[in-house]
């Protein structure tokens, strides 16, 4: 896949590759008893990808699914499914959030900007 996405950076000069999801790519085949095997390759994919972003002067989008966290409350960093490498080689971490407040109305969705390193501004964008 590697050699694909390099290939496709070269030839036709993109600047921002969209995995969408990391966990489809790792694929199924791994058991909850391979945990820690799970997490290695987690942490080498990143990795990887940190590696091509740097090399090749591109943006590197990564979607990665949360673990099973209560609905009443927000998503954090600590909430990204895998071992903490996934936000630390981050430049960026949104975090899509959909909660669903216990009055009329029902939901506030927003996308939260949980890590900017270029300027450090955080905040929230309201999705309407």
């Amino acid at each position: 896949m590697f050699s694909a996405i390099n290939h496709a950076t070269y030839v036709y000069d993109i600047g921002h590759v969209i995995i969408d999801n990391l966990q489809f790519m790792m694929g199924t085949g791994i058991g909850s008893s391979d945990r820690m095997d799970m997490l290695f390759l987690q942490d080498r994919i990143i990795g990887a990808f940190r590696q091509f972003a740097t090399v090749n002067n591109v943006h590197v989008t990564l979607v990665i699914h949360p673990r099973k966290e209560d609905v009443t409350e927000e998503l954090t960093t600590a909430s990204i499914f895998g071992s903490a490498k996934a936000t630390q080689e981050a430049d960026n971490v949104l975090i899509l959030q959909d909660r669903k407040i216990l009055h009329p109305g029902g939901r506030k969705k927003y996308i939260q900007i949980a890590k900017n390193r270029f300027s450090g501004d955080l905040g929230i964008v309201p999705q309407f």
